[in-house]
């Protein structure tokens, strides 16, 4: 097996362009706050609702913590703003959002902790997670009734019980011993995995190791170290069957990202394949499986490709946004991609057919995941 390390010389300018975009953001956001404050009060309502038999995008935006929705009907322009919970204040960073059991968990990075919502947006309940955790992802098992969430900061995850239809709870924090900072979680029908990417200072990224857990008991199996694998942030599977696709993104300077299968086994994991996408040079960051077409997505720098799932063969590039640096999303739905730029604070809509943005819009400031409610 043979690990490929190129050198992306237009990386430091990337990085620049985000940072300083980032930091312009950071101001602009104060002054919208500021003028909305004046002239128009943020909605604080948790009980208001979205319209009932009607089709939204929900995104969640982590800097100006909120939800932008987007209604189907409307030629997806924009429906409402809702805040994440209460008080516009709380909640800094909401990172990943996740439908399950009718309901919308919201994992808030910078406030440890978890945001329930209904379907129509209506406010639940939250529950802390413990300090200093920065919970990072989720995974839902439907089998046990129970959300996964990875500690970012205190190489551990959590376990939330979400049998109790009014209420969750925090079933308990099992340490992922030896990890440095666990970062994408998932679940096959057998396992739990949980990928490490071993990060050291801001740029420095160890080899990705995968912790492997018994799915009902949650008991600790073995620990894999993938060799010349860096930054694994996602980690595809499916509840069906034990068969993975690693989706690595690199460090974003020396060495580009990958996917590769694995078979999960009680004893030990088996790289099945590598998907050669050699010639991409990119580093990914997002994907989604859509089970219609057996189409695998995932998001570059600023490019959506695609992947045959059940040959793990066949990869396509969908298509470039040229004025994009960051795309941090991405969900599929009929034959639109819907994909979010984080650093442009936008959303754009592609026809998968004719491979052309049909929208391109605003969203709040840095975007970072989406879902489809049908109501």
């Amino acid at each position: 097996m043979i690990r490929k390390e190129k050198i992306k010389y237009f990386h430091h300018h990337v990085q620049e362009r985000i940072l300083i975009k980032i930091f312009l953001q950071v101001i602009l956001f104060c002054s919208f706050i500021l003028l909305v404050s004046c002239f128009s009060p943020i909605d604080r309502n948790t009980n208001s609702t979205l319209d009932l038999n009607q089709d939204y995008f929900v995104i969640i935006n982590s800097l100006s913590n909120n939800f932008s929705v987007y209604s189907v009907s409307d030629n997806l322009m924009t429906k409402d703003f809702k805040n994440i919970l209460e008080d516009s204040g709380s909640n800094a960073a909401p990172n990943e959002i996740l439908s399950a059991d009718n309901r919308l968990f919201v994992i808030n990075s910078l406030d440890n902790s978890l945001s329930v919502f209904d379907f129509q947006l209506g406010f639940r309940e939250k529950i802390s997670l413990g300090s200093g955790k920065n919970p990072y992802s989720l995974a839902y098992d439907s089998v046990n009734k129970r959300i996964l969430i990875t500690d970012f900061t205190a190489q551990s995850f959590d376990v939330i019980d979400i049998s109790d239809t009014d209420h969750i709870m925090l079933d308990r924090t099992i340490a992922v011993t030896g990890s440095v900072t666990p970062q994408g979680v998932s679940v096959t029908q057998d396992y739990v995995l949980i990928s490490d990417i071993n990060l050291i200072g801001s740029t420095t990224y160890g080899d990705a190791d995968l912790y492997v857990y018994d799915r009902n008991t949650l008991s600790f199996l073995y620990k894999k170290t993938l060799s010349g694998v860096i930054n694994v942030q996602k980690i595809r599977t499916k509840e069906t069957d034990n068969q993975v696709d690693v989706i690595a993104t690199g460090d974003y300077e020396h060495t580009y990202g990958s996917v590769f299968r694995y078979n999960i086994a009680a004893g030990d994991m088996t790289e099945i394949a590598e998907l050669d996408l050699d010639s991409t040079n990119d580093f990914y960051l997002d994907y989604y499986y859509d089970s219609l077409n057996d189409l695998v997505y995932i998001t570059g720098v600023n490019t959506l490709y695609s992947y045959k799932q059940s040959g793990f063969d066949q990869w396509e590039k969908i298509k470039t946004l040229q004025d994009a640096t960051y795309l941090t999303g991405v969900l599929i739905t009929n034959q639109y991609a819907l994909i979010l730029a984080g650093t442009e604070n936008k959303f754009y809509m592609v026809d998968l057919n004719t491979k052309e943005v049909i929208l391109e819009t605003e969203t709040g400031f840095w975007p970072c995941d989406l879902v489809f409610l049908s109501l």
